[in-house]
């Protein structure tokens, strides 16, 4: 419905195709932040120390390229389970039914194919598989990241010996974590290193049904916000490869009646459709629930959120440009 188109003309993209461009006007950069650094972090003998945490270890499977994205690791999903529920709020809550729902699959990049030849010698340091081999770019599978625990990874999955790594959520760091591939551009420009040509989607038709859908609950029509809701979800509820049996299955499935609407299951239906789609922050500032949902399910960020962070702060460098009349205010708290 609304988006920022771009270009490789540098007449209107303003960066030349080619050049390796890191930031800037008009540079269509969404495709990079949800990357892990899988060209430095795939190490094809990667264990589990003492602790419990995943190491490194090993060549790299991987090499940076086009269709796998620039690693900037910005964002990650959160895996910690939430206090008092024991659910973490990514895979339990929001995406708890994978199964059904399509949109879990459709926003996070699960495997990544070997890129690179490399050998692995049953005697090669941290190599617990106890055999020797190679890995065959394009058709290897140099790391799984599933959304469930898997009995011996990294190495191994279950008694058989896995050529690449695989890294559940029991593993999952700022290091390690499942990309986010709505925005992947593998065709952009001359260069891996390019930003996407891709239009920058801003608001989109699903939009309309949910905030409708906000608005109908908020009126006390809980009616008309299933109704709306219920258009979202059977719609992901449709996979290319189920039989029409199967999508009949998911979407009966999928429906949700009157009594299941609150704030809180539009939040979660929000997050399913709308991840990584720069939207959290303002549906919980306009919700009024930025700082109960984070002390819900953001354990790691709960002991810092205030009230005050509802608005963020103004800039310094904006707040000196004022220079006549009053000094300009900061927001509280900042």
């Amino acid at each position: 419905m609304f988006v920022s188109d771009h270009s490789t003309d540098p007449k209107y993209g303003q960066y030349t195709v080619g050049g390796q461009a890191s930031g800037g006007a008009a540079q269509n950069l969404t495709p990079w932040f949800y990357i892990w650094n899988y060209p430095s972090n795939s190490g094809i003998n990667s264990y589990k120390n003492g602790s419990g945490a995943l190491v490194n270890s090993g060549s790299s499977t991987m090499v940076r390229d086009a269709a796998n994205g620039r690693p900037y690791i910005r964002t990650r999903p959160n895996n910690v389970a939430a206090a008092g529920t024991g659910k973490r709020y990514l895979l339990d809550q929001a995406f708890s039914d994978r199964v059904n729902d399509s949109r879990y699959d459709n926003t996070f990049q699960s495997v990544w194919i070997c890129n690179t030849a490399v050998s692995n010698t049953a005697g090669a340091a941290n190599n617990s598989r106890g055999v020797g081999y190679s890995m065959v770019p394009g058709v290897d599978t140099a790391v799984w990241i599933p959304d469930h625990e898997v009995v011996g990874a990294p190495q191994m999955n279950g008694a058989v010996p896995f050529k690449g790594i695989i890294i559940p959520p029991s593993l999952w760091t700022n290091s390690y974590f499942p990309s986010v591939k709505k925005f992947m551009d593998a065709s952009r420009g001359s260069n891996f290193n390019d930003p996407s040509t891709r239009p920058v989607v801003i608001y989109r038709f699903s939009d309309v049904y949910l905030i409708g859908a906000e608005a109908a609950f908020k009126a006390g029509d809980n009616v008309s916000a299933a109704g709306l809701i219920n258009v979202v979800r059977q719609r992901a509820a449709f996979r290319k490869a189920n039989s029409a049996g199967q999508n009949a299955a998911a979407v009966a499935a999928q429906t949700i009646l009157p009594a299941d609407v609150s704030l809180d299951f539009i939040l979660d239906e929000r997050s399913r459709e709308f991840y990584g789609e720069w939207q959290r922050w303002l549906d919980l500032v306009r919700t009024q629930s930025l700082v109960r949902r984070v002390k819900a399910w953001n354990p790691e960020a709960a002991a810092n959120i205030q009230s005050f962070h509802i608005l963020r702060p103004i800039p310094q460098s904006q707040i000196d440009r004022v220079v006549e009349g009053p000094k300009f205010p900061q927001n509280a708290g900042y």
